[in-house]
């Protein structure tokens, strides 16, 4: 994998992942988070996503209740092999472990907090903050591809990268 350090000043999305033999630019910069839109809401009719912190290893019951209860969620996941003492088996994981993303109105919140298994809805002071439509778009457009991926050890929170080659051409992250 090739990485090369450039410095500049744009708005890049968060893509927590990288695929092997893909090349990623680091992008150093000293620019501060994007603000967020006081428009909640960014298509007609649907609400923005939040990230919901649930109990370890209990993402994808979290997200059955959610479907259950008509509400849209995404829980990515990767394949990894594990090793039994008998066997060596595929499994699915979670991308970020503890973590799945759901579309519902902050105003209404308590049904998602009620929910079994959630901890609580990422934000700040109480408040839930949307995660960008743009992000949790890369991150689907990465699942969706087929291409392997899996949380990458290397890349420390805060540093900005662009996938310069391979399919994810042109996503950018932090």
């Amino acid at each position: 994998m090739h990485l090369n350090i450039q410095r500049r000043r744009e708005n890049v999305t968060r893509v927590a992942v990288a695929c092997p033999g893909t090349k990623i630019t680091m992008i150093l910069t000293n620019e501060t988070e994007p603000n967020h839109s006081s428009e909640l809401r960014t298509d007609v009719g649907r609400f923005p996503w939040f990230a919901l912190q649930v109990r370890a290893r209990c993402e994808a019951g979290v997200a059955k209740c959610l479907e259950a209860n008509g509400y849209e969620w995404f829980l990515p996941m990767y394949k990894c092999r594990k090793r039994w003492s008998d066997r060596i088996k595929q499994v699915d994981i979670p991308l970020f472990p503890g973590y799945l993303f759901c579309r519902f109105d902050p105003q209404y919140r308590l049904p998602i907090v009620k929910t079994s298994g959630v901890i609580r809805i990422v934000g700040c002071n109480r408040s839930p903050i949307p995660v960008d439509e743009v992000e949790i778009t890369a991150v689907q457009t990465l699942v969706a591809s087929g291409v392997r991926h899996q949380p990458w050890p290397f890349l420390t929170v805060g540093h900005r990268v662009r996938i310069e080659s391979g399919p994810l051409l042109g996503l950018q992250g932090i």
